[in-house]
């Protein structure tokens, strides 16, 4: 199955049944649900290969794997790329077969949320059956089954440190509990991207925030050890 949004990106979901053929030039993506974006504790001025190694040793603290069961890829900050301090982890395993599902003219392979648009000062969410994609900010994202969402939300509310979300636009679906959830934090809830603008909160943009730099195509550790040699 593909799909267009508003400004003409082509995406195509991997694990969809009878995709058929894409365009050239699409966006593969796969389940969220299966590449989660952690946070990590990383100093500013830890850089290059130090940054990395202490990254994975914080995802191991975290997950409770090796480097050999899982891929690790930071996700860049457009404008601080050296100094990330979120990555991107999937199954070693499950990345092999979704490379191995490619189709030609693909330009990048994505977790299905950094397909959604984004905003600063917006957190769109969109239902599909029982799942639900999310982007908090320009900076985080994540899938998981709706009940699982609103638990996830909750939390996030609760704990912020920085500034809460303007208004949290639902794309797609419904999630019930979220229009009660939101109203104890007093945020709007936007069904149209038209109602952004009187909240002062630009329109969110697809691809637009340096999703595309976290091209899950190559393995980056491959390519570190074809380096090496």
């Amino acid at each position: 199955m593909s799909r267009k949004r508003a400004d003409d990106v082509s995406f195509i979901h991997l694990e969809a049944p009878g995709r058929g053929r894409p365009t050239a030039g699409h966006i593969a993506l796969v389940p969220g649900g299966d590449v989660p974006m952690l946070a990590l504790q990383l100093p500013p001025g830890l850089q290059g290969t130090a940054r990395e190694q202490v990254a994975w040793r914080q995802v191991q603290d975290q997950l409770g794997v090796t480097r050999d069961q899982v891929e690790m890829r930071p996700y860049l900050r457009k404008n601080k790329p050296a100094n990330w301090t979120q990555v991107l982890v999937a199954s070693a395993d499950l990345m092999r077969h979704w490379r191995g599902m490619l189709d030609p003219g693909c330009r990048a392979l994505l977790p299905d949320y950094l397909a959604l648009p984004a905003a600063a000062d917006l957190w769109v969410l969109a239902r599909r059956d029982e799942t639900v994609q999310a982007r908090l900010g320009v900076m985080d994202g994540f899938t998981a089954e709706k009940d699982l969402t609103l638990l996830m939300l909750t939390q996030r509310l609760a704990d912020a440190a920085g500034p809460l979300p303007k208004a949290v636009l639902l794309l797609e679906g419904t999630l019930p509990g979220l229009e009660d959830l939101l109203a104890e934090h007093e945020i709007a809830l936007v069904q149209q991207v038209s109602g952004l603008e009187p909240l002062g909160i630009s329109a969110p943009v697809v691809l637009g925030h340096g999703e595309l730099a976290a091209d899950l195509r190559i393995d980056a550790r491959a390519a570190r050890r074809q380096l090496q040699r």
